[in-house]
């Protein structure tokens, strides 16, 4: 069962990155610098965005059921951030962010908190389960991997926040949003092929 889920984990990070390339090729008018990667969710390719949430989200559940599974130690603070993680990335598509320069709605905050669930979650799951895999029989080999792709996701979110705040550092927002989402994609597809190497 957790081959199979480790399998399912990254074929979800396959489906999501095809998705975001698509996005990203089509035409929306959206700059990969500065527009949110929410901004296909209100674009006429929100179908687009709404599989590459669902395929996250389901990665993320299933990525923490096969690291559950093979980890010689549990780690259960580790497993609900990622399973945070997941839901997050599932529900977040049915509450699309506002259009920019548009009043503020609930539905727009709730992006907004989903969006936020979603980056800590997943940096607080990548620096649990890194100091986990430390000496551990099947991911003892990725550790400092895992670790360091946890350090870039904690710097990359923090300037993401600083640059929703800081209007200095709005206009490169969209490519560090982008960034962390490399990090968070190459985290999961790394320790999904130390379960299937295992």
């Amino acid at each position: 069962m957790a081959f199979l889920a480790a399998i399912v984990a990254l074929v979800g990070v396959a489906v999501t990155l095809a998705a975001l390339v698509f996005l990203h090729l089509g035409r929306t008018g959206l700059s990969p610098v500065t527009a949110a990667v929410g901004e296909y969710g209100i674009s006429a390719l929100r179908g687009g965005y709404r599989v590459a949430t669902i395929a996250l989200g389901v990665a993320a559940i299933a990525l923490g059921v096969a690291i559950t599974f093979y980890l010689a130690v549990p780690n259960l603070p580790a497993f609900l951030f990622l399973l945070l993680f997941g839901v997050a990335r599932l529900v977040i598509s049915w509450a699309p962010m506002d259009r920019p320069g548009a009043p503020r709605t609930g539905t727009g905050r709730a992006h907004t908190v989903l969006a936020t669930l979603f980056f800590a979650s997943a940096t607080a799951a990548a620096f649990l389960f890194s100091a986990s895999f430390a000496g551990d029989p099947v991911f003892g080999p990725i550790a400092g991997h895992s670790g360091a792709l946890a350090w870039a996701m904690a710097v990359l979110a923090a300037f993401v926040v600083a640059a929703v705040v800081a209007p200095a550092a709005r206009p490169v927002f969209g490519l560090a949003e982008r960034l962390l989402y490399a990090a968070i994609l190459l985290w999961m597809a790394v320790v999904a092929v130390a379960v299937l190497a295992r």
